[in-house]
């Protein structure tokens, strides 16, 4: 989150309880990036936890946080695509290059894959990534 951007575009896979994720996502990248615009949406596929998480954000002052009712087999926003950042807070076997195909050009994405944290990055508008391992992690498996 280095970089400085005018705007900047997030989706959050797996938002469960609204307030966990995203909404400290995009607390953390406003604080750091003086943002004049920021868009940070949620997918979650079970109902309960998108009403649940789309009134905890109800309850705090983010206009520019929102949880959607995610498409089952559709991973992400692919619709909305491509996105500076990308947070994945459910756990697949191997990398999702549905995924990955929505970062934007110089952005990341952060995922648990098979136990192992991952930051995804794309340099410029490279067709290739660069993958680096973070630790080991256990999350809900990613459907």
């Amino acid at each position: 989150l280095k970089k400085a951007y005018a705007s900047l575009d997030c989706v959050v896979v797996g938002a469960e309880y609204g307030h966990d994720q995203h909404r400290v996502v995009g607390l953390i990248v406003r604080a750091i990036e003086r943002l004049q615009a920021l868009d940070v949406v949620g997918r979650e596929l079970e109902p309960e936890l998108v009403a649940f998480g789309t009134a905890n954000l109800a309850r705090h002052d983010c206009p520019w946080a929102r949880i959607r009712q995610a498409t089952p087999g559709v991973l992400g926003c692919p619709d909305h695509a491509p996105y500076d950042r990308i947070l994945v807070s459910a756990e697949p076997r191997a990398l999702p290059l549905k995924l990955v195909d929505q970062i934007g050009p110089d952005g990341r994405m952060v995922i648990p894959v098979d136990g192992v944290m991952l930051l995804v990055v794309r340099t410029g508008d490279a067709d290739e990534v660069e993958v680096t391992e973070h630790g080991y992690y256990r999350f809900v498996p990613l459907r």
